[in-house]
């Protein structure tokens, strides 16, 4: 057996709380988070699509040339990629 609501328990609270739907949340943080976060996604990708494509060429032709051109240009573009998203907090900032 269910026990039966009384009217003045099947009424509607004078107050629903409703989290977040009284804060005007700005936008631009996550929209700056979702940018930067593709535009890491298509460097990388590029960068590895190039080395890899270059090493193969490398390894097909014996000439590794290609090769360390471009990752002289890709490298410190990554080093600093995986440096700022794994490097360790800095402790002297504040």
């Amino acid at each position: 057996m269910e026990p039966k609501l009384s009217p003045a328990n099947s009424r509607k609270k004078p107050y629903q709380p409703a989290p977040g739907k009284n804060f005007e949340i700005d936008p631009v943080p996550a929209i700056e988070a979702k940018t930067k976060g593709f535009f890491v996604r298509v460097l990388v990708t590029t960068a590895l699509v190039a080395v890899a494509t270059t090493g193969i060429f490398g390894l097909i032709y014996n000439k590794f040339g290609p090769l360390q051109s471009t990752w002289v240009v890709v490298g410190p573009i990554v080093g600093a990629m995986v440096n700022h998203y794994f490097g360790s907090p800095r402790k002297d900032s504040g």
